[in-house]
């Protein structure tokens, strides 16, 4: 079940006392045969075949999210869900056209509903379990620290399956080159000071939480062309492409801050940070930036917001002049 195969008829599928089953090829089709007579019955469940193939260990809040495999055209691809939202009907219709599962009508998603409820009943906890990676950056107990696809843990570095989508906090983290390549590289940058100072410096992002230390962001201000912008990608490139992990400053405060919260426990690189709306949208995120989280606004029911997103980084800015003020 947890393994890719060839031809979806070899997958397991739920089976009833009653001798009905499912029958997955091209479509899944439920079989009923009938009691009384030899005749049997079949129920169209959905278009496009899918199967329930993983599922993590429960949260704190008890919430376990599964993996569904479905067919694209000659192909195989995974997508990560909540088990409350795979067994509620709405939120499942929403689920099933966002990844272009073909069920078409009312009738189709109760079948489609059921048929997953009774994989869920029927072998769920027999599918390969996983812990729920829920962010980059640490778990919970630091026996896991994840970036992209990888997580590393005592075992070494390993793919995992991470509920990020966003492109630009899974993009990134990939390996070019060799170490050996990397190490000469970066080498004779590191023999200057300020070079190897701010390396240091960025590289206590993932010490915060282990050492229970404060958060910070390191303003790097100089004169246009100095090679600060180059500097960074330097410290960048110990987590994955350079280029990809910079972040323009010149955004929205709300922007930026989904930007960081996306990058817990990872040094982050803001540029450029000196025309007026750059500097005026880091100043009003940099409170939220050093506390780790957005702030306590209230909702318009006058309770404190629940979605609040917390996070943990030391910020580079890069900027032609300070921003103390």
């Amino acid at each position: 079940m947890n393994e890719k195969v060839v031809q979806w008829k070899s997958y397991d599928y739920p089976k009833s006392k009653l001798g009905e089953y499912y029958v997955v090829g091209n479509e899944i089709r439920y079989i009923i045969n009938s009691q009384n007579t030899e005749e049997t019955k079949t129920e169209l469940v959905s278009r496009t075949p899918f199967v329930l193939c993983g599922r993590t260990e429960p949260l704190e809040d008890g919430t376990v999210y599964y993996t569904v495999r479905y067919a694209v055209r000659n192909d195989q691809k995974e997508f990560v869900a909540k088990q409350s939202e795979l067994l509620i009907k709405q939120s499942l219709k929403a689920i099933l056209i966002g990844y272009g599962i073909n069920v078409t009508d009312s009738k189709m998603l109760d079948k489609a509903l059921e048929y997953i409820s009774q994989c869920m009943h029927q072998y769920g906890d027999c599918l390969k379990t996983t812990s729920a990676v829920i962010s980059n950056g640490w778990n919970e107990d630091c026996s896991l620290f994840a970036f992209g696809r990888s997580g590393v843990t005592i075992n070494g570095v390993s793919p995992i399956q991470t509920l990020v989508t966003t492109p630009e906090h899974i993009g990134p983290f990939h390996t070019s080159g060799s170490l050996t390549g990397w190490v000469n590289y970066v080498t004779l940058i590191l023999g200057y000071d300020v070079t190897r100072f701010l390396l240091y410096d960025a590289m206590t992002a993932p010490l915060i939480k282990p050492l229970k230390m404060e958060y910070h962001t390191f303003v790097h201000h100089g004169p246009t062309s100095s090679g600060k912008t180059a500097i960074e990608n330097v410290i960048s490139s110990t987590m994955g492409d350079p280029k990809s992990l910079e972040f323009i400053a010149n955004s929205t405060k709300n922007a930026m801050l989904a930007h960081v919260s996306g990058m817990s426990d990872i040094p982050v690189d803001i540029e450029e940070a000196t025309e007026e709306k750059a500097r005026m949208a880091m100043a009003d995120a940099v409170y939220d930036i050093a506390n780790g989280k957005e702030k306590d606004r209230c909702g318009v029911d006058g309770k404190f917001r629940t979605d609040i997103k917390k996070f943990r980084t030391t910020a580079h800015v890069t900027c032609e002049n300070p921003l103390r003020d």
